[in-house]
């Protein structure tokens, strides 16, 4: 299956998009910097003939030349899932800075691919027989070691790991991994109204993710939405009955109840 290595980069636009209004202008930033910086990566890399080397002098020019880095400290911050900022500051987090980073090599296609491994992005670069693992807060090599500890950690000791089979993340993965964590950033903020937007506009693609009904319920608790929210926590609860958040709500949803009859006594007086 081919990946799409763009799908990072073309979520953190439409994220942009449907959480800022009137913001036109700050896209076409985004277009010209990033035509700008791709034109310039391209002249660069005409100095060079192989694929690692190519490889080398991009994650230089973005990591020393340009100075992109990660904000290690604020990895729920807005600005760093808000692609303008991102690009203003030079700054983001490993998903940000990895979907700005897979873009770019899409487009010089440049063998960097993002690795199949759940929960962290962290590239492989695919050189005939060799492969190098990137890790896209810094830029800086990890060891095939410190790659298998990882995957046992996720998974089990006893689990057959070869880094040659580990494949690719595809496109929804991508965008899962972008979406949880620039969802989170807005509910952080509180700006609870943008949040809702943007988790209808992801179930609208992908009708059946339970997490963004459960989510969207969360949201709408905070909006004061209490009977919309309890269909949704209802729903999350009954498919999903051992999930600590279930576990959770079967003490809140009596609450919840409680706040819709309030409500509905005030509307007949």
């Amino acid at each position: 299956m081919i990946t799409n290595r763009t799908a990072i980069y073309n979520e953190m636009i439409n994220f942009y998009r449907l959480t800022n209004e009137d913001k036109s202008e700050d896209l076409e930033y985004v277009e010209k910097t990033m035509s700008s910086l791709l034109e310039e990566a391209k002249k660069e890399l005409r100095k060079y003939e192989t694929d690692k080397e190519k490889i080398e002098a991009l994650l230089d020019l973005i990591y020393n030349q340009w100075g992109f880095q990660g904000d290690y400290n604020n990895n729920y911050h807005l600005s760093n899932y808000n692609l303008p900022d991102i690009l203003r500051n030079h700054r983001g987090v490993s998903i940000t800075l990895g979907g700005i980073i897979l873009y770019l090599a899409e487009k010089l296609d440049l063998p960097l691919y993002p690795a199949k491994i759940p929960t962290y992005l962290i590239f492989q670069v695919e050189l005939d027989e060799q492969i190098i693992f990137i890790d896209p807060w810094n830029g800086k090599k990890l060891t095939h070691e410190y790659i298998e500890n990882l995957y046992r950690e996720l998974y089990n000791e006893d689990v057959l790991f070869c880094v040659h089979q580990l494949g690719h993340a595809d496109e929804e993965d991508l965008e899962e991994r972008y979406s949880q964590l620039a969802k989170s950033a807005l509910i952080k903020k509180e700006a609870f109204q943008q949040a809702l937007k943007y988790i209808e506009n992801i179930l609208m693609r992908y009708p059946d993710s339970i997490f963004e009904i459960r989510d969207r319920g969360v949201v709408l608790i905070q909006l004061g939405c209490f009977e919309a929210a309890i269909k949704d926590i209802e729903y999350f609860a009954e498919r999903i009955p051992d999930d600590p958040f279930s576990e959770l709500m079967r003490v809140q949803l009596p609450l919840l109840r409680a706040e819709v009859e309030k409500k509905e006594k005030k509307s007949i007086h």
